[in-house]
């Protein structure tokens, strides 16, 4: 997958999943993992920016190593449904981006707008307002590789496959 040519399809891959994945080195140089519901990827390729606002150990693992890998899994149930009953993928479930992350900063009006308009279905409830009610700081990412999450024979084939 070419990061700056199938940008769009990389967006639409990270808005359809409801939250990411994302992946540091720990201090002891172990492998952690992060759930990241709060990702936004810019419309520039490559770019995005996420809200540290459960976080615990990914500020000090990025401090210390900027280096991360982001993973979104297109989830919804009609994609995988039509895939399981015909035995393949119409295009990749899921993406993974490699890339560095930023010093830590507040997060702009127009990033707390957008992703507001992310969440915007369930301001109602109270769980919103619990875990999305304060914006602070958050961190800017560039993106330098995308790989495709390809699920063995049923990896797309044909003409609109996109193989890279």
């Amino acid at each position: 997958m070419n990061l700056y040519d199938d940008w769009p399809e990389i967006r639409r891959i990270f808005a359809r999943s409801f939250y990411a994945s994302m992946a540091t080195v720990n201090e002891d140089g172990f492998p952690h993992v992060t759930p990241i519901g709060s990702l936004l990827l810019h419309r520039e390729p490559g770019r995005g920016f996420w809200f540290e606002i459960f976080t615990t150990h990914l500020p000090s693992n990025l401090d210390r190593d900027s280096r991360l890998c982001a993973m979104a899994v297109d989830t919804r149930l009609s994609l995988w449904g039509r895939a399981l009953v015909s035995g393949q993928f119409p295009r990749a479930p899921g993406i993974r981006l490699s890339g560095l992350a930023g010093a830590r900063r507040e997060a702009t009006a127009r990033e707390q707008e957008l992703f507001e308009r992310r969440v915007r279905l369930v301001r109602w409830t109270r769980g919103y307002k619990l875990l999305w009610s304060r914006f602070g700081e958050g961190r800017e990412v560039t993106f330098d590789r995308a790989l495709p999450i390809r699920l063995g024979r049923m990896w797309p084939v044909g003409p609109n496959a996109k193989s890279h």
